[in-house]
């Protein structure tokens, strides 16, 4: 036999007494912290800025995103697949007790489907979605005088602003906003 909890019991032997009201549980309040809106990974280069870059690989192409649009990488993710996915949609991730969807850029950077041995999650639209990736490789600051343009045929879909040598290989400098778009609108269809 089980034994009442202390508030069963009070109920029990008072069954007339309004219910304890439950114990509150005191949080300092923090000050709301003030901060300038990012501004684009475009317009940061337009306006000739330093910016802190993410190296990454995906399919067998090495490309670079901010650092400042990833909210965290993940090692390893665990994807679950969801019934009637399509398009880039790969699955969930579960993260921190959240649902995050993940998503696969293949498609939209016109490669193989990646491994997906890493995600990048990334805040859009009020959420997180996560991109799968092969691999986060270093941190780089990318220097405007570097950026290479790219033909037009692939800066038309507005998801790749251009290259920069890295490693003796060229990178493609990643607008992750866009990427998302483009991905999302697969997902659509």
């Amino acid at each position: 036999m089980r034994m009442p909890t202390p508030t069963q019991l009070a109920a029990i032997l008072n069954p007339d007494a309004p219910p304890a009201p439950p114990p509150a549980i005191l949080e300092p309040e923090l000050p709301p912290v003030a901060r300038a809106p990012l501004k684009s990974l475009r317009a940061r280069l337009a306006d000739r800025e330093s910016v802190p870059m993410l190296v990454l690989e995906a399919g067998s192409e090495r490309y670079v995103a901010s650092l400042a649009d990833v909210l965290e990488a993940v090692d390893a993710p665990d994807i679950h697949p969801l019934p009637r996915m399509s398009g880039a949609t790969r699955g969930v991730l579960p993260l921190r007790g959240a649902l995050v969807t993940v998503l696969d850029p293949s498609r939209v950077l016109g490669h193989p489907a990646v491994r997906g041995d890493a995600a990048l999650v990334v805040s859009h639209a009020g959420g997180r979605l996560a991109v799968l990736v092969d691999d986060v490789l270093d941190a780089m600051t990318l220097e405007p005088s570097a950026v290479r343009t790219v033909p037009s045929a692939l800066a038309a879909d507005r998801v790749l602003i251009g290259a920069v040598p890295h490693d003796g290989r060229l990178a493609g400098i990643l607008d992750l906003a866009a990427l998302l778009d483009a991905a999302l609108a697969l997902a659509d269809r």
